[in-house]
This record gives structure tokens, C-alpha cells and sequence, in this order.
């Protein structure tokens, strides 16, 4: 997800931009995406579960993302 926020928010003006904006963050979701096919699916649900249970904490302690 760091990955798509830099691309989104990060526009490349010089050579090492490209590097530092485009490439890199590209290659973090490249490498991000052969782990999530690679990996077991009960893996996966125990993360997204945790992921799930994380976000709900948050919007209780923030009052629903308003603090």
C-alpha cells in the first residue's frame, strides 16, 4: 500500500525521482504480490482478519476516524 501512496502522491521532475518514485515503489508491489500469490490461503485470512480487528480498533479509539 506504501507503495501505491508514493506513486499517487510522488511525481517524478528528475532522474533520480524516477528511481526513488517509480521504480522502487514498483518493484515493492511486484515483490508484495508474488509473496500474497505464494503464500498459504489460511495464512492469508488469519492477515486479513488481523488487518479487520485493526481497523475496528482504530475507529473505536478515533471515534470513528474524527479524532
Amino acid at each position: 500500500m506504501n507503495g501505491l501512496a508514493v506513486l499517487a502522491l510522488a511525481a517524478p521532475r528528475s532522474g533520480w525521482d524516477v528511481l526513488r518514485f517509480l521504480v522502487l515503489p514498483l518493484a515493492g508491489i511486484a515483490i508484495n504480490i508474488v509473496l500474497w500469490i505464494g503464500i498459504d490461503p489460511t495464512a492469508k485470512l488469519l492477515g486479513l482478519g488481523r488487518l479487520l480487528i485493526g481497523a475496528i480498533y482504530l475507529a473505536a479509539i478515533t471515534r470513528g476516524f474524527r479524532r
